[in-house]
C-alpha cells in the first residue's frame, strides 16, 4: 500500500527540514564562536561550563532529529510499516523525552551546583508536555513494530 501524494510531500519536507537543522546548527555554532572571538572576548571555563551544561539537552534532541530523518527516509522508500519508521519513532520518542528530562532536572541542578543558587527542578509545562510526547512517540514506535510483524505474518499466509 502506497502513501498518498500529500503524505509523500510531507515526508520530503520533513527530510528537508531535518537536513537543514543538521547542517545549519553546527554552522550557527561556528559563526557565533567566530563572532565571539573576533570581538576580543576570552573563552574561559566560567563562561563555557554553564553554556555546555545548558546545551546538554541539545544532544538527545539532535538524536530525535536524526531519527525523524530516518523515519522520513523509510516513508519515502514506501515502507509504511517498516523497521525505519518504528526505529525512527523509537528514537524520536527517546530523544525528545530524554532531552526534556535533562532540561527539567539535570540542567537546573548542575547550574545550581556550579553557581550556588537556583532551583532543584525547572517546572516548565512545555518540558513536561515534551516528556509525555516523547513517551507517546516511543509507544507508537512499538505499535508500528508490532504492526510490521503482523503484516509480515499475514503476507506469509497469502
Amino acid at each position: 500500500m502506497a502513501l498518498p501524494a500529500a503524505s509523500l510531500r510531507l515526508a520530503q519536507l520533513l527530510k528537508l527540514m531535518t537536513s537543514a537543522v543538521l547542517v545549519g546548527l553546527p554552522l550557527l555554532f561556528i559563526l557565533v564562536a567566530i563572532a565571539f572571538w573576533r570581538q576580543g572576548n576570552e573563552l574561559s571555563a566560567s563562561l563555557l561550563l554553564p553554556f555546555a551544561v545548558q546545551m546538554l539537552p541539545a544532544l538527545p534532541y539532535l538524536w530525535a532529529v536524526c531519527s525523524a530523518r530516518r523515519a522520513a527516509n523509510g516513508l519515502l522508500r514506501g515502507e509504511l510499516f517498516g523497521s525505519a519508521l518504528s526505529a525512527g519513532l523509537h528514537g524520536m520518542g527517546a530523544g525528545v523525552c530524554l532531552g526534556a528530562l535533562i532540561n527539567l532536572l539535570l540542567v537546573p541542578n548542575a547550574l545550581r551546583w556550579m553557581t550556588g543558587h537556583g532551583s532543584f527542578a525547572y517546572f516548565d509545562l512545555s518540558g513536561i508536555v515534551l516528556t509525555l510526547v516523547g513517551v507517546l512517540l516511543w509507544l507508537l514506535g512499538q505499535v508500528v513494530e508490532r504492526a510490521s510483524r503482523l503484516q509480515a505474518e499475514l503476507e506469509g499466509f497469502v
